[in-house]
This record gives structure tokens, C-alpha cells and sequence, in this order.
């Protein structure tokens, strides 16, 4: 029975440790959303876990700014391909990280933020994330 205990003891603890070991680093939860923190894979990519250990957002972007820099909602992530969209508050890609540059949203019109496109033109998106149109036809610069 003692043997029993000390092997489900093992089995546990080493389930606990492997689980953590996928991140490098665990930030302090609430430092860019309530209840999250902010992790770094062994690979140095970074994403989000809740309270519960649970993955918010996966640990796949090179970069992601705070929550309201850019947009009151939404945070900017950077892929490791240096291409940027947008994360919600609920772990969820708003906008696709598609785009070489974002820029502020208001900078040009209250509504949308010029973004740089692969093709390298310029574009812009509005406050729901969806690039502006007129006629079908998307707006560039």
C-alpha cells in the first residue's frame, strides 16, 4: 500500500513538473490582464495561462504588447515572422497577424489604423478589425 502511495506521489509530481516545464518563465498573474499571466516557452515565444495552469493563449508569438495600447480591447502580437495582428481579451485572434506594420488607430481617422500589407502598400483597418472598403474595393495609400 506504502509503494502504491509513493508511485502515485511520483506519477502526480512528475505530470505537475513535465506540465510546467513547457515555459521557461511564468510572469506575475494581473501584470497585463486580470487573472493571467503571461508565459515564455523554452523557445522564447510567449502566450497566456490562467490561475488554473490553463493555456489562454498559446506561447507562439514572438511578441505581444499590452492590452490597450493600441486599441482599448485588444493587445498586439508579433509572429516570428514579423508579421502583426491583434489578440482580445479573451485569448481570441481579432485581426490575423498578416501585416508588416500596424499603426495607431486615430493617427489618420478616429476609426481605423493604416496597416502595411505584404505587398508592402498601405491599408486600413477599423475597430472591429475588418479592413476598410468602399465599393469592394480596399482602401490604400
Amino acid at each position: 500500500m506504502k509503494n502504491a502511495f509513493l508511485l502515485a506521489s511520483f506519477v502526480l509530481l512528475s505530470a505537475v513538473c513535465m506540465g510546467q516545464s513547457q515555459f521557461k518563465e511564468i510572469y506575475d498573474y494581473g501584470q497585463y490582464k486580470s487573472n493571467w499571466a503571461m508565459v515564455q516557452s523554452n523557445e522564447g515565444l510567449f502566450g497566456f495561462i490562467d490561475k488554473k495552469g490553463n493555456v489562454v493563449v498559446p506561447a507562439i508569438y514572438k511578441n505581444i504588447y499590452d492590452f490597450g495600447e493600441m486599441h482599448e480591447d485588444w493587445a498586439v502580437i508579433q509572429t516570428v515572422d514579423k508579421k502583426f495582428g491583434f489578440i482580445d481579451k479573451k485569448g481570441n485572434v481579432v485581426v490575423e497577424p498578416i501585416y508588416l506594420e500596424i499603426y495607431d488607430f486615430g493617427d489618420e481617422h478616429p476609426n481605423w489604423a493604416r496597416v502595411k500589407l505584404a505587398n508592402g502598400n498601405y491599408s486600413f483597418i477599423d475597430k472591429l478589425g475588418k479592413e476598410v472598403s468602399f465599393k469592394g474595393q480596399i482602401v490604400s495609400v
